[in-house]
């Protein structure tokens, strides 16, 4: 398995998994798919949508954009679910978020003691 780098653009990516695994093999393929899937994971997935949209933008169309990367188009389409389910697990952890600040504000507050002056 090649070691993908986070600093990697897309076309640096492809190139450098591409020569390492390549592509359309029945044991190579998967393996590539893997790493192009560890690089996502690596540089984020918001990062991963906006340049992959970026260059199928430059090419113009989905099928220029696997001609030139040597990827089927069904991959393309699963790297995609792929950055969709991670942006949906992101934003899963951050659900309970608020409700989580509002139990530590309510929690603390009950916390404070309040002392009143004693008359005698």
């Amino acid at each position: 398995m090649i070691k993908v780098d986070k600093n990697w653009n897309l076309e640096k990516a492809f190139l450098e998994i591409n020569t390492a695994h390549r592509p359309g093999g029945q044991i190579s393929g998967p393996i590539r798919n893997a790493a192009i899937k560890q690089w996502i994971v690596l540089i984020g997935a918001h990062k991963a949508r906006l340049l992959f949209n970026k260059e199928i933008e430059v090419f113009k169309s989905k099928s220029n954009f696997c001609r030139t990367y040597q990827i089927s188009s069904r991959i393309l389409n699963h790297l995609m679910a792929f950055i969709d389910d991670l942006e949906g697990q992101n934003k899963a952890k951050n659900r309970f978020e608020y409700v989580d600040k509002a139990y530590d504000f309510l929690t603390a507050k009950e916390k404070v003691v309040y002392i009143l002056p004693l008359r005698i």
